[in-house]
């Protein structure tokens, strides 16, 4: 139940970070923005892209699957 709700909030974590992102990069586009303005928004867009890759320190741990019997269980 714990992992459910630890999904769900990076769930929507992540979907608030798509906003911004997307935000971030239609005003990175504009032409009417100097380059120190873009500079703050450059900072953004690497920050959400550094947060939304994998954690090298664990990226080789494989999640494990448990077998239908041991989920029902549980659940």
């Amino acid at each position: 139940m714990v992992g459910q709700l630890a999904a769900g909030i990076a769930h929507e974590f992540n979907n608030i970070l798509t906003v911004v992102q997307g935000h971030t990069c239609l005003l990175m586009a504009s032409e009417e923005l100097s380059k120190e303005g873009k500079e703050p928004l450059e900072r953004i867009s690497v920050g959400i892209r550094t947060r939304r890759e994998p954690d090298t320190a664990t990226a080789h741990i494989q999640p494990q699957t448990d077998d239908a019997d041991t989920v029902a269980r549980f659940e």
